[in-house]
């Protein structure tokens, strides 16, 4: 675990990316019926969308407005996936997997396009994958996965770091906005923009969470409390 924290600090975003080759880039004329299509068989939440040739990328698309609009019938097949282009970042594949973390949760960037030195299409990283890099993959071989949630006292619970954000709801009366996290540490890592330390703490909604346990990088334990609301009396 300790040679993780050297490997965020050190690593850069080309030893992390996903290469150009592996890509799944959209062409930006592709309808939505086409869209859906391909998305069958690659189910990412987001895609570089590109005009002639993928490295004339034009933006991005996030697979969920489109199911969305579709679902809500705002938009029909016929439409473009164009209509939905989002603005594409690019970084260099040479900065540091710690920097485009901070710029990303900072800017709320959700995916990042890497150039390489001669200023074509490297590859490109999602939020997901960077913290990944930080608390491990969920799921990943020899990693203990744990889903306990502790009750401490009234309004007050203990929960593993690896604590999946759908059994959250089931036990805490608490919502957990969608995002690219899978578990109660992303979530918590994701609102504090950076590696925390024991002790530190942040508001959502009326709870509070409170990180009581680290073993290194990784955030093992929160502490989630229900705050009193106090209504001004008149």
């Amino acid at each position: 675990m300790l040679e993780r924290v050297f490997k965020f600090n050190d690593t850069k975003l080309f030893e992390v990316m996903t290469p150009r080759t592996e890509i799944v880039a959209i062409d930006q004329t592709c309808t939505l019926a086409s869209f859906l299509e391909i998305y069958k068989n690659h189910t990412h939440s987001r895609f570089p969308i590109y005009l002639g040739d993928i490295e004339n990328i034009t933006g991005t698309i996030s697979a969920k407005d489109i199911l969305t609009g579709l679902s809500e019938k705002t938009i029909t097949e016929t439409s473009t996936v164009a209509d939905f282009q989002r603005h594409a970042y690019f970084v260099p594949e040479t900065k540091l997997v710690s920097e485009l973390f901070t710029e990303m949760r900072l800017y709320g960037y959700k995916i990042a396009l890497l150039a390489d030195e001669f200023g074509g299409l490297a590859g490109l990283i999602t939020l997901e994958m960077l913290m990944e890099e930080i608390v491990g993959k969920v799921g990943e071989e020899g990693q203990l996965i744990a889903n306990e949630i502790e009750e401490l006292g009234e309004n007050t619970f203990l929960l593993d770091g690896a604590t999946r954000i759908e059994d959250i709801s089931e036990t805490i009366n608490l919502t957990i906005p969608d995002g690219d996290y899978e578990t109660i540490a992303g979530f918590v890592l994701y609102n504090l923009g950076n590696i925390p330390s024991v002790g530190d703490s942040f508001m959502h909604e009326n709870y509070r969470f409170e990180i009581t346990e680290m073993k290194n990088v990784r955030i093992e334990q929160i502490k989630i409390t229900k705050t009193r609301v106090i209504k001004n009396l008149k």
